[in-house]
């Protein structure tokens, strides 16, 4: 079955704290709204219930558990990164480095990283940057070493 994976990429919401079978779940009971329900979970904003339907009736078909548990870890690794630039721009270099170290473990996790080159290189080089300002040159060398030699 091919399928555009736009198309199948599910809202942040559904990824931020959901399973897999809570997921399936969703799905299932959003279907068995009627139109008036469904109207009402976009508060007011103008929506197209039978695309609703057939967004969550193709999720329900198409994405399996393991796209989507990848779909959450690109989640997680992309609001992890964000929250780490939040704290830099607020001055916390400390913590900064800690969610961007956090994000590049996630990374880790992710198994096709094609996508995501440029931020991790952009990751690597805040962390490579944090520890030479925080007195690090260690760390700051290896960072620079896997962006220099990947």
């Amino acid at each position: 079955m091919e399928s555009d994976p736009e198309e199948l990429k599910l809202p942040n919401e559904m990824l931020r704290d959901m399973q897999f079978e809570n997921f399936q779940a969703g799905c299932r009971q959003i279907l068995e709204l009627d139109n008036e329900d469904i109207e009402a979970m976009f508060r007011g904003r103008k929506c197209d219930v039978e695309e609703v339907r057939r967004k969550y009736r193709r999720w329900q078909e198409v994405i399996t558990p393991e796209e989507f548990n990848k779909q959450k870890r690109l989640y997680e690794f992309n609001s992890t990164a964000i929250q780490g630039n939040e704290l830099l721009r607020r001055g916390q270099s400390s913590e900064a480095l800690r969610k961007f170290t956090d994000a590049l473990e996630i990374l880790e996790a992710i198994e096709d990283k094609s996508k995501l080159q440029k931020a991790e290189i952009n990751l690597r080089i805040n962390v490579a940057t944090l520890c030479m300002k925080m007195n690090k040159p260690e760390k700051s060398i290896t960072e620079c070493n896997k962006v220099m030699y990947r």
